[in-house]
């Protein structure tokens, strides 16, 4: 009878032990949960936000670029209608076009201005604290204000590019630039340049100072030239800060619309009308809001497809 006491108080102490390391493990890991929660938490109202402002956005879009609709109402389920629609419109074509050509050139605008910006102020002449303040103020413009501000610049009456072209004799006419059919778009290229080159010129100029002095110091004492130094320095250790610019701007630019609509409108003749805009059209202009949906979906998926060529390319670079 002993032996049976013994056996079963030592059967309830491994019970016991086995509980006890259970609520320990259950503790452990109630605290490592804890843990990792925390910083979730800190960034819950950053992703409510997103959710909020761009995924459900998003969501909506493509669930009513499946429906043909009647003004704003669902009417019914038919999920090519309106891509086909969209894709077999030739102005869609035109303004992908329009798009491909604007997007090209105001990011190589930006690149070269930029670049050329930058490397002048990495050298820190005086008064560059004052430039770097100064050229700031394009990039913190909105794009309406920014499109206003262009559009009394190109006013053939009033505008101050006609007028000194009248007083030097350049031109004795009023220049339409943005009424007319050649120059429209690339008034508005030129225009989209001013505004957005400062981020790209920033973003230059924060990976030069990150290059270490002393690669220039070696490359001082075996003599090389300023120009060496830019090419074979400077330039091949900006790879990676100019991948990540390219990316940014071109989807940036790309669907870039606020400008654009408030200085031509898409206009004159469809000249200036890039995809966003055309899709804008379509939604409060037609009212085919499945349609225009359908566009921004298929907007989406080409920057989208943008953005994996630049990652492959940059992959591509790192690995050589």
């Amino acid at each position: 009878m002993r032996c049976d006491v013994r056996a079963v108080l030592g059967h309830a102490r491994a019970l016991d032990g086995k509980t006890e390391g259970r609520q320990f493990d259950a503790r452990n890991r109630l605290r490592r949960f804890l843990h990792l929660s925390e910083g979730y938490l800190f960034i819950l109202p950053a992703l409510l936000v997103l959710v909020v402002l761009i995924l459900y956005p998003v969501v909506d879009a493509f669930w009513v670029s499946l429906h043909r609709t009647s003004y704003a109402t669902l009417r019914e389920f038919n999920p090519l209608f309106n891509y086909v629609s969209f894709l077999r419109d030739p102005t869609v074509l035109a303004s992908l076009r329009i798009s491909l050509v604007f997007t090209a050139a105001v990011i190589g605008g930006h690149f070269l201005l930029a670049l050329l910006f930058a490397t002048v102020l990495n050298t820190n002449p005086r008064g560059s604290g004052f430039f770097r303040t100064v050229a700031l103020l394009p990039w913190v413009l909105s794009g309406v204000a920014s499109g206003i501000i262009w559009r009394w610049i190109y006013d053939a009456s009033f505008g101050p590019i006609s007028e000194i072209l009248r007083l030097l004799g350049v031109a004795n006419y009023q220049i339409a630039w943005l009424g007319d059919m050649q120059l429209a778009l690339p008034a508005v290229i030129v225009a989209s340049i001013w505004k957005g080159f400062p981020f790209v010129m920033l973003m230059l100029l924060a990976g030069m100072q990150a290059i270490p002095t002393e690669l220039y110091e070696a490359a001082k004492v075996d003599g090389a030239t300023g120009l060496q130094n830019w090419r074979y320095i400077t330039l091949p250790m900006l790879r990676n800060v100019i991948a990540i610019c390219l990316i940014l701007d071109t989807i940036w630019w790309f669907r870039e619309f606020a400008s654009i609509y408030t200085m031509t409108g898409g206009g004159p003749a469809r000249a200036t009308d890039v995809m966003v805009v055309h899709v804008y059209k379509d939604a409060f202009e037609f009212f085919e809001f499945g349609r225009a949906a359908a566009g921004s979906m298929v907007t989406l998926a080409i920057s989208l497809c943008i953005m994996a060529l630049y990652r492959r390319l940059l992959k591509a670079d790192m690995e050589l």
